[in-house]
């Protein structure tokens, strides 16, 4: 379904690289999570994925057999990858109503009726626990578990065929937590929609059950496995066994730019 090759990503300068000749493949129906250090690599490398504009890349992203690896972001939302932001961007001007409206309409590349408009948005919000008369206004007096919830409500009105989900569980209580974690579930299973999540929390286990969890370390992957012993032994010690297991200089992030902008500039 979605194939990474060989995939390295710099600053837009080019001085600084963060993710580093990474490949992996993601299928339908799988839920991953990629947990790390922070400061590692992985909102980059899901940014990476809709060619966010703030990057440079080498390597190829495939999906459903064509490089998207230069398409724009608009243009890979309409071939079914989302991202759910960590940060999300305040709209000043437009209500969350007429946004979703915009939004989905633009995807499907078609008008929506306002009745369909209606019953999809309200089956989302009891699904998620939203309260519908947020959408009225504007996200910037949302609190931060809103504003989540309101990024999570997008996914559910477009069903991509990837779900991209940078640090949900930040600014959600553990209700608000529980809840999406269980619709993520959900949608992979039902919808087959491939879930690609990131989180500090490596506590995401008690709510998620993921089908692969991945270590970022460096831009690069150093451990995968089926198993959700990884995250819970991450849990218990940290990652101070990965760094030795994997004999990996620990650094703290002054010294990894520096080090890693000397690499770029040999390279």
């Amino acid at each position: 379904m979605l194939k990474v090759n060989n995939l390295s990503v710099f600053t837009n300068n080019n001085s600084k690289k963060i993710i580093n000749n990474l490949s992996i493949n993601f299928n339908p129906s799988e839920v991953h999570v990629i947990i790390g250090p922070n400061g590692n690599g992985k909102s980059t490398f899901l940014k990476s994925l809709i060619n966010d504009s703030s990057y440079q890349k080498e390597g190829e992203i495939i999906f459903e057999n064509l490089n998207i690896t230069n398409l724009s972001t608009e243009e890979i939302t309409k071939k079914g990858i989302f991202l759910c932001w960590q940060n999300p961007l305040l709209m000043h001007a437009v209500n969350c109503l007429d946004f979703l409206q915009l939004m989905i309409e633009s995807i499907n590349g078609k008008k929506i009726e306002f009745y369909d408009l209606y019953q999809k948005i309200t089956t989302g919000c009891k699904e998620l626990n939203f309260d519908f008369n947020l959408l009225k206004k504007t996200n910037e007096n949302f609190s931060g578990g809103e504003r989540k919830k309101f990024e999570i409500l997008q996914l559910y009105c477009i069903s991509p065929k990837i779900a991209l989900i940078d640090e949900f569980d930040s600014g959600l209580d553990i209700d608000g937590i529980k809840k999406i974690s269980k619709y993520l579930q959900k949608i992979a299973k039902d919808k087959k929609i491939c879930v690609i999540l990131v989180s500090h929390y490596e506590s995401i286990y008690r709510y998620l059950d993921p089908d692969f969890v991945h270590v970022m370390v460096n831009g690069t992957i150093v451990e995968s496995s089926k198993d959700k012993a990884l995250i819970e032994k991450i849990a218990t010690y940290g990652y101070d066994w990965i760094y030795k297991k994997h004999k990996i200089l620990k650094i703290e992030d002054d010294e990894r730019d520096s080090l890693l902008i000397c690499a770029s500039n040999k390279k």
